[in-house]
């Protein structure tokens, strides 16, 4: 299975079904923002396991993008835009 078919296989995942205790917290995740931005998106996508299902705290986060962009183009932009703080 490659990544995009396993990233689709994420996305599916429902919110109301899911467990909790299985999810990371936001918080845990660590980004090294001295890797080039592809790094950065592979260590976050290793850290986090499912970057569409995660928790921050008590809360449980489903991501969704309207947009029409990607997760990866998503994240590329967040990346950058971290870099520049």
């Amino acid at each position: 299975m490659n990544i995009q078919q396993t990233l689709d296989g994420l996305k599916k995942l429902d919110i109301e079904q899911c467990d909790r205790s299985m999810l990371v917290d936001l918080k845990s995740v660590t980004i090294d923002k001295t890797l080039p931005v592809p790094e950065r998106i592979t260590s976050f996508i290793k850290q986090v396991k499912n970057p569409y299902l995660f928790k921050v705290d008590d809360t449980t986060v489903k991501v969704e993008f309207s947009s029409g962009k990607s997760l990866e183009d998503s994240l590329f932009s967040f990346l950058l835009a971290e870099k520049s703080r």
